[in-house]
């Protein structure tokens, strides 16, 4: 830890105690037959909470504890965040210490405890300044405006899997992308309490000859998916990668996550809400291809600077494409972690990067996205949708397969010397801090 750091650090542990600053007012609050609520009294200049807990068990003041979440914003009633999912019993205790963002300058409240008096009937809920959301969703049943209804945080060591659902599948129509997504420590894992999703490129011959076999656990309904031949001048996916999505869904709601994007020549982030009955509808989150720049005959430049969100109801261009928002960085967005957003309502649908509006849709569109969605998290690689023919990339070398050709796995393969030197370990991955979804 550099000396800075550290005085940072030191300042963030003792601001508590030579700060004039006092705490809000917290809440507590259990239900019955599940669910937990914290509750902290509104208050002028604060930019955010943090609150970290166990049940039953004490916990330190560094530690981020079994309940851990970021509240960033405030509902009617004060910060407030619910969890529909923890069950607590009378004479259940709550460990916890919490973390306050004022000015920009940050407090801490250490060594808390609360006791579980009364279980309070959930269908109160709708009468502690709860004003019913618009939202849908499967749990909580009872849904707030503003509330936080997913909170995805990488603290644990392992992925959540009662939260996210891993692919497993060899993908084909209608992208067909050069990659498997598989189930992989090496491909998907936490790492500094960041989501890290790596693709890993082929390097030879052998890896992508024989058979690529993913039955066992496969997520796709088509066995075509599931298993790969090398066959007749084909080759299996040059290219392990690797995608998840929520397992709840819902209809309506603001999401954010805050990602560091892939970098290397024809990979891009998947981060979109996906139809869960119909996977050609898509509201993309954040989309900026991992070339550096990516130039057309006309000199137009459409890599890595330039920033795509917004609904998609197709998969085939220009209709893809057609109601895409678009926002031009001044470097490409790969370079840093930035903040995505999209707000999407019965009538609008907003998209954000770093809390600055680029793009919305009309109600003609939006009115067409009246299903329960998904979040999905992935990182793709080349494909028929995502690069037009002929794109000249930033090492002058030009797209190094065209959409109709027979052998696009081979031809995208025999030209790894010119895309893998621009894959790095670190730079090419798609890191995520956190994923959340707040009510309307």
């Amino acid at each position: 830890m550099t000396k800075m750091l550290r005085f940072v650090w030191i300042l963030m542990q003792c601001s508590y105690v030579l700060s004039d600053f006092v705490f809000p007012d917290v809440k507590l609050e259990a239900f019955d037959p599940e669910g937990f609520r914290v509750t902290v009294a509104e208050m002028k200049d604060i930019n955010s909470i943090g609150f970290h807990a166990n049940k039953n068990q004490k916990i330190d003041d560094i530690s981020p504890g079994e309940i851990s979440t970021d509240i960033i914003r405030p509902a009617d009633n004060g910060w407030s965040y619910y969890n529909p999912n923890l069950k607590l019993n009378v004479g259940d205790k709550i460990y916890y210490w919490m973390f306050v963002q004022h000015k920009n300058l940050g407090y801490k409240k250490p060594g808390q405890s609360w006791t579980v008096t009364e279980l309070i009937p959930s269908r109160e809920l709708n009468k502690t300044n709860c004003r019913r959301s618009l939202t849908e969703a499967l749990t909580p049943t009872i849904i707030c405006e503003k509330q936080l209804i997913f909170d995805g945080l990488f603290l644990d060591k392992k992925i959540n899997e009662r939260s996210w659902k891993l692919a497993h599948y060899i993908p084909s129509f209608p992208d067909y992308e050069f990659c498997s997504y598989q189930k992989r420590d090496d491909n998907i894992f936490i790492k500094d309490r960041n989501l890290v999703i790596k693709p890993i490129a082929a390097t030879r011959m052998e890896e992508v000859s024989g058979t690529l076999d993913l039955r066992e656990g496969c997520t796709s309904h088509s066995e075509n998916d599931c298993i790969a031949y090398e066959d007749s001048g084909f080759i299996l996916p040059p290219v392990r990668s690797a995608k998840m999505k929520t397992n709840q869904n819902f209809k309506y709601g603001t999401v954010e996550i805050k990602a560091k994007l892939p970098a290397g020549d024809w990979l891009y982030p998947e981060i979109y809400l996906e139809s869960s009955k119909n996977k050609s509808k898509k509201i993309w989150i954040a989309y900026a291809r991992g070339n550096q720049h990516l130039y057309g005959n006309g000199g137009d430049d459409i890599g890595g600077t330039l920033l795509f969100g917004g609904p998609s109801l197709t998969f085939a261009e220009p209709e893809r494409s057609k109601y895409l928002s678009t926002s031009r960085g001044k470097k490409p967005f790969v370079e840093d972690f930035h903040v995505y957003s999209v707000v999407w309502k019965p009538d609008k649908i907003s998209v954000y990067v770093d809390d600055l509006l680029y793009g919305e849709t009309k109600a003609d569109v939006a009115s067409i996205f009246d299903e329960p969605m998904h979040v999905v998290l992935g990182v793709g690689v080349g494909g028929l949708t995502d690069f037009p023919d002929y794109y000249v990339s930033t090492n002058n070398k030009r797209k190094p397969w065209k959409d109709s050709d027979r052998l696009i796995y081979k031809n995208f393969f025999k030209a790894r010397d010119d895309w893998l030197p621009t894959w790095t370990s670190e730079g090419s991955c798609l890191k995520v801090e956190y994923v959340k979804i707040f009510a309307l």
